[in-house]
């Protein structure tokens, strides 16, 4: 739970310094892609998000369940599953080259 606490007040904080415009939109943006595809595709950390909503900001709240509800729930294993099929692919490419 720490962790997941870390990684939303880290998320929080950039998202303050971008809606101030010290955070260039291009950097937030693809931050906010590939922290949205890790985390809030995922139970776990929609449980924490649940839990702990109340200690963040008004507007980074806001934010956050609207990201939730536009990212399609995932499997817990989707994301280790692409990352092994992915390796067993670079793999097999350098074994026959």
């Amino acid at each position: 739970m720490l962790q997941c606490r870390a990684i939303f007040a880290a998320w929080e904080n950039q998202h303050y310094q971008y809606c101030n415009e010290t955070l260039d939109k291009q950097t937030y943006e693809g931050y906010e892609r590939a922290i949205a595809k890790i985390m809030l595709a995922f139970a776990g950390f929609r449980i924490y998000w649940q839990m702990n909503r109340d200690v963040f900001s008004p507007t980074f709240t806001a934010h956050i369940d609207k990201l939730i509800a536009d990212t399609p729930l995932q499997r817990g294993d989707a994301l280790m599953n692409e990352w092994n099929e992915k390796i067993a692919a670079l793999k097999q490419q350098q074994s026959t080259s």
